[in-house]
């Protein structure tokens, strides 16, 4: 395969995916991927209930990222495609500060329960690890960020 033909094939694919046509395709494949939990509420508030709830054990700062991963992958050998394969990453991480130390703990399965489990388990490490902090944390106050990036 000539350089300038993949080339080509690459910039179409962008071009693709920038259309937004490639959300149909996403669309139409099933989607239920083995080990993966979709949440059964809204993501923001989600989140919004983990940053309370560990508030409610004692964080004095918590912040909650709810992440997803799509990754597409083409093979090919001597101008023919041998493979493609999409993959996808979902998963919530939960970061706290008690007692001036830092804690944090992460799932794959993006439902409150799952969630909750990890933010107590944030704030248990945060509660280990003040035993070996020696100099206080002290972050510099700023106005909550809600963020997409795409």
């Amino acid at each position: 395969m000539k350089r300038r033909t993949f080339l080509q094939g690459a910039l179409a694919t962008g071009a693709l995916a920038l259309s937004g046509l490639d959300n149909l395709v996403y669309a139409a494949r099933p989607t239920k991927l083995i080990g993966l939990a979709k949440p059964t509420q809204s993501e923001q508030e989600l989140a919004d209930t983990i940053l309370a709830y560990a508030k409610s054990l004692g964080a004095a700062y918590c912040d909650v990222r709810i992440i997803r991963y799509l990754q597409q992958s083409v093979s090919a050998r001597n101008t023919i495609v041998t493979g493609i394969d999409d993959s996808e990453s979902y998963g919530i991480g939960v970061r706290v500060i008690k007692n001036n130390t830092w804690g944090y703990a992460a799932t794959r399965n993006v439902t409150e329960e799952s969630a909750k489990r990890a933010a107590d388990e944030a704030i248990r490490i945060a509660t280990a690890n003040t035993k070996l902090q020696s100099i206080p944390l002290d972050l510099v106050a700023v106005d909550p960020v809600t963020a997409e990036w795409k």
